[in-house]
């Protein structure tokens, strides 16, 4: 059996970053190997900026009965659409924190941003390891921050200094 697969953004953005098409590409792939379907790469189509244009729906789409079902039955592709998107960037997040980029929110203890990768920081990772054998001492989660403000002066919020333990 012959397999295709359709991979699209809607910007020029997502179509210039790339991201969304790759992360969609490899869904397929996995799609398509799970389900035990051969899919060559060229049998994946790819295209960027894809829109579609409406000249003429009737007029007032929620006047009548049939513009009412035309536009109820687009609020449900736009919803659809609307949760994909969700999906797509969060596969895409995944994506990119697994290549080791740094994806938002604040940067962890022991790491350093550089050039959107995290990089390890090598005094904060020092001050981790002598907290792991602090822990695995004995000491408690709060004699170990502790010992960071007053000893060291670094305030790390105790979700953070879990984090950074595991």
């Amino acid at each position: 059996m012959t397999v295709y697969a359709y991979a699209r953004v809607s910007t020029l953005q997502q179509a210039n970053d790339g991201d969304s098409l790759e992360a969609q590409v490899k869904q397929v792939h996995g799609y398509a190997s799970s389900r035990g379907l051969e899919l060559h790469e060229d049998g994946v189509f790819v295209e960027k900026g894809v829109s579609v244009h409406s000249i003429d729906l009737g007029g007032d789409v929620t006047g009548n009965g049939v513009g009412a079902i035309i536009f109820t039955i687009l609020s449900a592709f736009a919803t659809f659409e609307r949760e994909r998107i969700a999906s797509r960037i969060s596969e895409v997040k995944q994506l990119r924190k697994s290549q080791g980029y740094f994806v938002g929110g604040r940067r962890a203890f022991g790491f350093d941003v550089v050039e959107g990768k995290k990089v390890p920081n090598e005094a904060e990772q020092a001050l981790i390891a002598e907290m792991k054998t602090m822990r695995e001492a004995g000491s408690s989660l709060l004699a170990i921050h502790r010992w960071l403000t007053r000893e060291k002066g670094i305030k790390l919020a105790n979700s953070s200094l879990r984090s950074a333990l595991l």
